[in-house]
């Protein structure tokens, strides 16, 4: 499996491959006072797509579930709760590692030699295990080429007919958006718990997001009122 990814990643394989990347943590000095204020609040929202997509998973016995948000005890518990094994990446923190300073974030993401260390470490799992992957804001910080490669290998680890839940800024400031942890609470509610502010690669909008999801079945699209689009993608 992970040679197939180095093929994928380094262009000679025929399927296609994972995601383009983005740019490093970092502070923007001339983000507004809400902006930063809201990057630092913990707060807690509620969520139709955290619903729906617990929905999609209760009474259907063991299944697995991958979250990149890191390794989260509260989407431990609602997980387990519902019987299923939840598997923990944190996906941030293996981008900066391996495409992290020196040099530029997204500029690194073209070494063949930083490839290589992120193949080995990401999503290194074999074909159809997950019946649901909780992605979060993880899509929004990969530059073109890597992003793209990294959906194609979601869509690989998935099974059919499971879901996807993926979350989106819909506006930017000076290109930098608020990161977080994503803390499910209950079947509907999502605590937002702030790690900083990262550079994205690029605020996606829906039809840019139904393009890069085009390979599953469906896309569904929930608003909140903190500057998020939540979305729900069936494999």
């Amino acid at each position: 499996m992970r040679s197939t990814l180095r093929n994928i990643f380094l262009g000679t394989a025929t399927e296609p491959a994972p995601l383009v990347g983005v740019r490093g943590v970092s502070r923007s000095s001339s983000a507004s006072g809400a902006a930063v204020k809201m990057a630092r609040e913990d707060r807690c929202i509620d969520s139709k797509c955290v619903e729906q997509f617990l929905a999609s998973i209760r009474g259907q016995g063991s299944l697995n579930i991958l979250d990149l948000t890191g390794l989260c005890q509260a989407n431990v518990d609602v997980i387990s709760g519902l019987g299923h094994r939840i598997h923990s990446d944190d996906f941030l923190r293996m981008l900066d590692d391996c495409f992290g300073s020196p040099g530029d974030f997204y500029e690194n993401q073209a070494d063949h030699e930083r490839l290589d260390k992120f193949v080995g470490q990401c999503l290194a799992y074999d074909d159809w295990m997950f019946d649901g992957a909780l992605i979060w804001d993880s899509l929004e910080y990969l530059s073109p080429d890597l992003l793209e490669m990294t959906v194609n290998h979601l869509f690989g680890l998935l099974k059919p007919s499971s879901y996807l839940l993926a979350t989106f800024h819909t506006e930017a400031n000076n290109g930098m958006v608020p990161s977080y942890t994503y803390r499910m609470e209950g079947t509907r509610s999502l605590r937002l718990s702030p790690k900083g502010e990262r550079q994205a690669g690029k605020i996606l909008q829906n039809r840019d997001i139904e393009r890069l999801f085009q390979r599953f079945n469906s896309v569904k699209f929930f608003l909140t009122r903190d500057n998020l689009r939540e979305v729900i993608v069936r494999r």
